[in-house]
C-alpha cells in the first residue's frame, strides 16, 4: 500500500469557513428537508471560500442514522454492532467508545504515515468527531446528515483544532472491541 501522507492536505483551518459549517450542521439537521439543504448550503460557500469539501453521499430521508465514529471504523452497516445497541438502548457507538478503541485498540500515526482507510479522529477537550482517510482526503459524516469529502480542516469549527490519525482496524476488530466496550457497561 502507497502512503498517501504527501496528498493528505491538512488545508487552511479558516475559522470563518468552520463557522458557516458549524451553523449550517446544526442549523438544517432537524427534519428530512432540513437535512437536505445543507447539500446546497456548502456548495454555495465555494463562492465564499476556497475548499475542497464535496459531496460523497447525501443522506437518504428514512434511512437509519449511524454515527461518524461508526463510518471511520466501517461499521455503519454491522448486524452485531446494531443489535448490541438494541438490547442496551443506552449503549451509544460515540466518543466515549472511540476514546475506548484509542486507548486499546488504535495506534497513532502521522500525518506523512496516513494511508486508505485510516482514522482521523478530531477534539477540543474531548474527542468530538472521526474520519477516515480515502485518496488523499478525509471521508467524514457530520451530524445526521451526509457523507462529505475534505482536506483535514475543512470540518465544523465545534470539532475541534486538535487532529490526530491513527491506523486503520479491521471491522472485525472494530466490532469486536465494540461488543466488548459493551459487555463492560452493563457490568459497570
Amino acid at each position: 500500500m502507497t502512503s498517501l501522507g504527501q496528498l493528505l492536505k491538512w488545508g487552511t483551518n479558516d475559522q470563518s469557513l468552520r463557522g458557516e459549517l458549524d451553523r449550517i450542521a446544526e442549523d438544517y439537521a432537524g427534519s428530512d428537508e432540513h437535512i437536505v439543504m445543507q447539500i446546497g448550503l456548502v456548495e454555495s460557500l465555494t463562492s465564499k471560500y476556497h475548499h475542497t469539501i464535496t459531496l460523497v453521499r447525501a443522506r437518504v430521508p428514512g434511512e437509519r442514522v449511524f454515527t461518524c465514529y461508526q463510518y471511520s471504523l466501517s461499521v455503519h452497516n454491522s448486524k452485531e454492532v446494531q443489535y448490541a445497541m438494541l438490547l442496551n438502548a443506552s449503549l451509544f457507538f460515540g466518543r466515549d467508545f472511540m476514546k475506548y478503541l484509542i486507548d486499546t485498540r488504535l495506534k497513532e500515526i502521522t500525518i506523512q504515515d496516513a494511508n486508505d482507510g485510516d482514522h482521523v479522529v478530531y477534539s477540543n477537550a474531548s474527542i468530538q468527531h472521526a474520519g477516515k482517510v480515502v485518496a488523499g482526503k478525509v471521508e467524514s459524516k457530520w451530524g445526521r446528515a451526509h457523507l462529505w469529502s475534505h482536506s483535514v480542516f475543512e470540518v465544523p469549527q465545534n470539532y475541534g483544532n486538535t487532529v490526530q490519525f491513527f491506523s486503520r482496524i479491521d471491522q472485525e476488530v472494530a466490532v469486536d472491541a465494540f461488543l466488548e466496550y459493551a459487555n463492560n457497561q452493563v457490568q459497570d
